[in-house]
């Protein structure tokens, strides 16, 4: 079974997605008694199990297997190296479906429009800049007579 809002596999007992948080459908006291069913099922088999039965598991450090390391590499990359962070971000959004992992890949995203907004800006009034300055040095130095 899948969650219809964030896409993430779920168990069949599951009540709500672990991803999202959207109810799937199934009742909380029949998905209480089938975890309970599957924890002692479990419980019995591993000693060493933590949160047995549950619909969440650790596999990399996202909730459903995905490894996040392209959205982090996509946000230092946009500070650093904003063409290749860019370029990461778009990649991470149009892989991940993990819906953590597409936020931080959108954050890398914000900080490129950040950049190029800043980029343009700063060419814009440095020419701007520089013109006003090059007209003023002009009438400065007009009247100067430069012996020779």
């Amino acid at each position: 079974m899948y969650c219809s809002k964030c896409g993430k596999q779920l168990n069949d007992d599951d009540a709500f997605c672990s991803g999202c948080g959207q109810p799937t459908g199934v009742s909380a006291a029949q998905s209480t008694a089938q975890s309970q069913t599957a924890n002692q099922a479990y419980a019995g088999n591993n000693q060493n199990s933590y949160n047995a039965g549950s619909s969440y598991s650790n596999q990399g450090s996202s909730m459903n297997g995905e490894s996040n390391a392209l959205a982090i590499v996509a946000v230092i990359c946009s500070i650093l190296l904003p063409v290749i962070g860019l370029i990461l971000a778009i990649i991470g959004l149009c892989t991940y479906k993990n819906k953590n992992n597409r936020n931080w890949c959108t954050i890398a995203v914000i900080i490129n429009i950040i950049y190029i907004v800043f980029g343009i800006l700063s060419v814009f009034f440095g020419y701007w800049t520089f013109g006003i300055m090059e007209d003023v040095l002009t009438e400065l130095f007009k009247n100067c007579a430069i012996p020779g």
